[in-house]
């Protein structure tokens, strides 16, 4: 039986094209990988003097224009330039420190870091870094949309009980979301849709079918990596640089993806054959578990995932980690500029809320506001984009509004200017529409 699986895997793995190139190499002992969360005496007698309506202090809330002082990705750029607006916007997703204004649990059985009924706590007596874990696949706009600048709290109130109502991020939107700043190419919606058919290219000389490998389910990446071998995939790690990306998943056991944050780093013999335990990447990466950390400014602050974690090339591997990159990154694709389109029969009221407003990029929010002709808002409302990887760069209008709603809201016969705005992945709020209509 054994020597059959082993015929079918490596019938299986055929060549895909390596992007990239070997980034400079140095020789630096790898660092102890993030500490796990610790509570002292003094914290836990804090915390429990605390009531939950009671919100922490935070000295440094989250400032929006570091989000809109990272450029907009035009095809002029370096791959360097663009690696490095991909870093920073995920930098900032797991940066951004809030509190809740009450205290949010909600269900997610399959976090680390969950109860005995399955939920995850975050009470308001804490503060946190990074955007909640969900499976909702929200941008870090959408949290912002919730969040008090001045005083830190996210107005989670209205969330429901579930990971996928929560607005935030799970490991392979985060890094999604990263990479939509620059690309109009790849889609995904987990862990295990990381590969070539959604736009995910294998980085370095690993190979496997990328043809008949629609999402990493019964071929897993740990089953790819054993095939190809310790050597193969440690030159394939060689290559990593910011912003590529390492994912693995195993048939439904387990599944994680991270972006790195700098070029690896790559230790050699004399021979020229990589130590792997020497060799190392540094990652960004979102995650369920609350770690605490303290900074001088802003005391302690529990982290759900990391902005620094390292792991050596034989960690990668043991693990069944993929390095891949996406085809802006590495001249497999042009950076396009952002368009947004109505697609819809005419310009009627009617036709407009059953049309489509259709993107280059992924859509993260649209917004309808109805202004009166003495340019008073009669009424605006706006709708999310969709996790679903087919809707990612589209949107119903009627998920934005349906004409039960304007009936109620304005005037039968009154004549309204209608104002339509996306707002994209690439860091871009277009209009799409703007035009006068009549109920």
């Amino acid at each position: 039986m054994k020597r059959l699986v082993c015929l079918f895997l490596i019938a299986l793995f055929v060549f895909a094209a390596a992007c990239g190139s070997a980034p400079n190499e140095t020789k630096t002992d790898p660092a102890a990988t993030a500490p796990a969360e610790t509570v002292t005496a003094e914290t836990k007698e804090t915390e429990e003097k605390k009531h939950s309506d009671q919100n922490p202090e935070i000295a440094q809330p989250f400032d929006a224009e570091e989000l809109k002082a990272i450029p907009v990705a035009t095809a002029e750029m370096t791959q360097d330039q663009l690696r490095d607006i991909c870093v920073r916007y995920m930098v900032l997703q797991a940066s951004v420190v809030w509190t809740p204004d009450f205290d949010l649990s909600y269900e997610c059985t399959y976090a680390a870091t969950a109860d005995r009924d399955g939920h995850l706590n975050l009470p308001a007596i804490r503060r946190y870094g990074g955007q909640p874990y969900s499976s909702a696949a929200r941008d870090i706009w959408a949290l912002l949309d919730h969040y008090d600048p001045e005083t830190g709290i996210l107005y989670a109130s209205q969330y429901g009980a579930s990971v996928g109502t929560v607005i935030g991020n799970n490991c392979g939107t985060a890094c999604f979301w990263g990479w939509s700043r620059i690309s109009s190419t790849i889609t995904f919606s987990g862990t295990r849709t990381m590969c070539y058919n959604r736009g995910c290219i294998p980085l370095g000389p690993y190979t496997y079918d990328t043809e008949k490998t629609e999402n990493f389910d019964v071929i897993t990446t740990q089953m790819i990596c054993d095939s190809n071998g310790e050597d193969t995939m440690y030159e394939s790690y060689a290559l990593l640089q910011k912003a590529s990306g390492i994912a693995m998943y195993n048939a439904g056991i387990t599944g994680h993806t991270r972006m790195v944050k700098e070029n690896a780093t790559v230790v050699r013999d004399g021979a020229g054959k990589i130590d792997p335990d020497q060799s190392y990447v540094v990652c960004v990466e979102q995650g369920s578990t609350q770690r605490a950390e303290t900074t001088e400014e802003n005391g302690q602050v529990f982290y759900i995932g990391s902005r620094d974690s390292k792991y050596s090339f034989r960690e990668l591997f043991n693990t069944g980690y993929l390095p891949f990159e996406v085809p802006e990154l590495c001249g497999k694709a042009a950076v396009q500029k952002a368009k947004a389109e109505l697609i819809s029969s005419d310009q009627t009221v009617a036709s407009i809320s059953e049309g489509t407003v259709e993107a280059n990029y992924c859509i993260s929010r649209v917004d309808a506001i109805f202004t009166d002709a003495d340019g008073k808002i009669a009424y605006q409302t706006n709708a999310l984009g969709s996790s679903n990887a087919t809707d990612q760069y589209k949107m119903k209008i009627s998920k934005v509004f349906l004409l039960t709603q304007l009936s109620r809201r304005l005037k039968k016969g009154q004549s309204y200017t209608l104002t339509m705005t996306a707002r994209l992945g690439n860091g871009e709020t277009l209009t799409f529409f703007e035009g006068d209509i009549q109920l």
